[in-house]
């Protein structure tokens, strides 16, 4: 889930502990809540999800990060008091919740949603949202971690021809950004129909801001954020990471001390999971019409969504 405020910004990050502190992740908290919802699993033969209604927080997690909320959501249209809550609706597809209960952090879990799945709530075993058999290597099965290889497709390939101003030409992170911050500001679409087959592209849901101020609440849907998941933190420290992937970007070798944005490092090493990855924060007025309608919240919106 995201912070009211951060519907302003073009980029933001979610992180399982007080590492990396530096970057886009500096200002968050070192511990406490980190944006994760506890989104309950209603059975979406679709989905291959298996219905689950109390209990198993933290494999739904997984579930919810790996493969998307399995049931239609919906806008809280005041922003407090009580509404259609996640809990009580399971498993009512009709029911579109509009509130949701806000979890405690995502640690391990953000690690196997994106880059391992799982079998739990599933009738079928899944990959990782990210996982990409023919992607980049980030982990290669020391010091007991899985071989993992993640999607290597960055946000400028699904940009349409012919932009121009600081969308012509794109072919890095810093270049995408400036385009995105122009496309916001004139509404113009910039991006073209394969987005929405990238496992990278998804809606978050954007919580009311003052429900923040209440850790562990519960929270209120305002509306849903489309986002591009980008790069990957493994191994943290509060100066730099043992390893980092930016897809689109070449490796550089060994991580220099609090690297940004950068494919970089040895995979493989001890405990290399993965304790945060950034995302672009996009809109629907800079995508194609097949990314925005429908959306979560809406009528005959998508059927799932990004959990964190």
């Amino acid at each position: 889930l995201t912070p009211g405020v951060s519907a302003s910004g073009n980029y933001d990050c979610l992180k399982t502990s007080g590492n990396p502190s530096w970057g886009v992740c500096a200002d968050l908290p070192s511990t406490g809540n980190f944006g994760s919802a506890d989104y309950f699993v209603y059975g979406n033969e679709i989905a291959d999800s298996l219905t689950q209604c109390s209990g198993g927080t933290n494999s739904r997690l997984v579930y919810n990060i790996a493969k998307g909320v399995d049931h239609p959501l919906g806008i809280h249209p005041t922003g407090s008091g009580s509404g259609i809550h996640e809990t009580s609706s399971c498993p009512i597809f009709s029911a579109q919740p509009d509130m949701v209960t806000g979890q405690s952090g995502v640690a391990s879990n953000l690690d196997l949603g994106l880059t391992q799945g799982g079998t739990s709530h599933s009738s079928v075993p899944y990959d990782g949202r990210l996982e990409d058999a023919g992607g980049f290597l980030v982990r290669n099965a020391q010091g007991g971690t899985p071989a993992t290889t993640l999607d290597d497709t960055p946000l400028w390939n699904y940009l349409v021809g012919g932009l121009s101003g600081a969308c012509a030409g794109v072919n890095s992170p810093s270049q995408l950004e400036a385009c995105i911050a122009q496309a916001k500001a004139a509404n113009t679409v910039i991006f073209d129909d394969s987005i929405i087959d990238s496992p990278r592209f998804g809606f978050t849901a954007l919580m009311w801001e003052p429900d923040f101020l209440n850790p562990g609440s519960d929270y209120h849907i305002q509306s849903y954020l489309p986002v591009f998941l980008d790069t990957t933190y493994y191994r943290c420290t509060a100066t730099g990471c043992d390893t980092l992937h930016t897809p689109g970007v070449s490796e550089s070798g060994t991580c220099p001390p609090a690297p940004e944005r950068i494919t970089c490092g040895t995979p493989g090493q001890a405990n290399d999971t993965l304790q945060a990855v950034t995302s672009y924060v996009l809109e629907l007025d800079i995508l194609p019409a097949a990314a925005q309608t429908p959306f979560p919240g809406a009528a005959n919106q998508r059927t799932f969504s990004l959990a964190e």
